[in-house]
């Protein structure tokens, strides 16, 4: 089963820029399409990147496109999230999955905390 590791997350102020990263294991990373979700109180899970399997391209949404770039290093087992022009709508715990846009089940990482604010 693959699990993933996310990290980077951190308390930025807005216009900042931020990277997280996701290390999976337990699995062929070349062939895993990896979704990142952003989870907020109150507002649930949204779909907001991917990152297709074989390094087959990226899908952004279009709430954060032109300011995330989602990136892969097949290398070393991770995915990145490259995110700029934070503004305090971009708060939240960022988690992968391996599915694009749509992942119902349970996250297996903690999560990266992020956090923008003054």
């Amino acid at each position: 089963q693959v699990r993933f590791e996310e990290s980077g997350g951190r308390s930025v102020r807005p216009g900042a820029s931020l990277t997280l990263a996701c290390e999976a294991s337990g699995s062929n990373f070349e062939a895993l399409t990896v979704g990142w979700y952003r989870v907020t109180p109150g507002a649930g899970r949204d779909g907001i990147a991917c990152s297709f399997q074989m390094s087959g391209g990226a899908w952004h949404d279009d709430s954060v496109k032109g300011r995330y770039i989602a990136t892969r290093n097949n290398g070393l087992n991770t995915a990145f999230l490259h995110m700029n022009a934070l503004t305090s709508a971009d708060t939240g715990t960022y988690y992968c999955a391996t599915e694009c846009r749509t992942y119902m089940g349970d996250f297996t990482g903690q999560g990266a905390l992020v956090t923008v604010s003054e």
